[in-house]
């Protein structure tokens, strides 16, 4: 057996298996035997039929199962010895084979290799580390969500009066007749100038200009055509019909709001209620921050540390696993989003190197405090709390079944530890922000 790797500049890999005898005959001798003892060949007791028969009938379908097999399973073993880390499937080629004749094989993976590189995290590369101060502003809006979905919700009749409405946008496009139906939340929607809006009810239409509805052609198609090619770009006129409105009359702030919002914590008071929003909001803004310093040091690696990737072949492999899903994406969202996917194919690799060169790693107990965590149950719940400890549990043992979860769990892991050593390594400017200010930030 002999394993020889060839790499080209966009690191395309090739990984030759060249097997010889030695390398599948005992396995598949034993496969010949075990199918001896279990067909029946007539003329022949079961058992007794002559190993040279079984071959004739059988060799074929058995040694290209075995060659394969053995390829598929030096392969995996010449990456994991060898520390290669490979985006997508493997491509697996090979000439054909004349099993009658020949004893020596040779079958090729194709691997896109994500390549080996020496990264340092320098003291003086400067990161912010944004403090994300939770206000009185922000924990409003949170109260506001929150009775809003427990609210009741009353019909009106028009589009002034309506918290919530679906508008139905008819216009012609290179000669066809087009509908948008768009639901939208009238006091919060930044991409329409609402007073053009105000006059229309269920029984009143209106004909108005795109540009007077929308503030530009750009904003009018992420919300008439997201994801799809169809453009607007000339100021036509456009039909609006309110297909229906509500509004939301809030849910009162009250003990059965308290009890089902936080239903573990026996919140008495209003004070309380806010103190423990605050603390999940903390907790998601601590998330944005850890996210930003990774974003920070990934944007320098990026670069700094540059590499070439085969896009053409990793298009085409991620055009096959999402047609093989049954949700996946199509090809035309693949295509108008690709350019994002492998930078956050290498933004993942560089953590990757990083975790290996400062010896990070990830371990069961992990995963068992990111679930604690997000249920907040502290270290001592999980000694001393028998149910909560059965509800960690079983979530990890749900967590376990789901290979998607489970990959973006150990990104969470990975994320948070690696953001650690940054805190170390490198030099951190603290600074204090509103979350608002924080998103806007985010947007430019």
């Amino acid at each position: 057996m002999k394993i020889e790797k060839t790499t080209t500049e966009n690191n395309l890999s090739d990984i030759l298996i060249n097997l010889e005898p030695q390398d599948y005959n005992e396995e598949y001798h034993k496969k010949i035997k075990q199918i001896r003892q279990s067909v029946n060949i007539p003329g022949f007791r079961p058992g007794k039929a002559p190993l040279s028969l079984i071959e004739k009938r059988y060799k074929a379908d058995v040694l290209s199962e075995e060659i394969i097999k053995k390829a598929y399973d030096l392969f995996y073993q010449y990456i994991n010895e060898n520390k290669i880390s490979y985006v997508g499937k493997p491509i697996m080629k090979f000439d054909n084979f004349n099993l009658d004749k020949d004893t020596e094989f040779a079958i090729n993976f194709q691997i896109i290799e994500l390549p080996h590189l020496d990264i340092d995290l320098p003291q003086d590369l400067e990161l912010t580390k944004y403090n994300i101060i939770v206000n009185d502003e922000e924990i409003n809006d949170v109260i506001d969500s929150m009775t809003n979905k427990m609210g009741q919700i009353q019909d009106v009749d028009s589009f002034s009066e309506a918290d919530y409405v679906l508008l139905d946008f008819e216009f012609e496009l290179d000669d066809s007749k087009i509908n948008k139906f768009v639901s939208i939340e009238p006091k919060k929607e930044k991409k329409l100038k609402l007073d053009a809006l105000k006059d229309i009810t269920i029984d009143n239409s209106i004909e108005i200009n795109v540009l007077d509805v929308f503030n530009t052609f750009e904003e009018a198609n992420e919300i008439l055509f997201p994801n799809e090619q169809q453009k607007l770009d000339t100021d036509k006129k456009i039909k609006l019909s309110l297909k229906f409105a509500y509004k939301i009359e809030p849910a009162p702030i009250d003990q059965v709001l308290f009890d089902n919002v936080f239903p573990s914590r026996n919140i008495q008071s209003e004070e309380e209620f806010r103190q423990s929003i605050a603390e999940v909001v903390e907790k998601s803004h601590k998330a944005d921050t850890i996210n930003s310093i990774i974003k920070q040091l990934t944007d320098y690696l990026l670069e700094n540390y540059p590499f070439d990737l085969p896009k053409d072949i990793l298009y085409e492999q991620m055009v096959q696993i999402n047609n093989e899903q049954e949700n996946g994406l199509t090809p035309e969202q693949i295509s108008d989003n690709f350019d994002v996917f492998v930078e956050n194919i290498k933004r993942e690799h560089y953590l990757n190197i990083i975790a290996v060169k400062y010896g990070i790693n990830i371990e069961f107990d992990d995963y068992k405090n990111l679930i604690a965590s997000e249920y907040n149950i502290s270290s001592d719940d999980l000694e001393n709390d028998e149910e909560k400890k059965q509800l960690v549990d079983y979530m990890l043992e749900q967590l376990s079944k789901d290979s998607d979860a489970l990959d973006d769990a150990r990104n969470v892991i990975l994320v948070n530890k690696v953001y650690e050593i940054v805190l170390d390594k490198c030099n951190i400017v603290e600074k204090e922000i509103t979350y608002l200010e924080f998103s806007e930030l985010n947007k430019n």
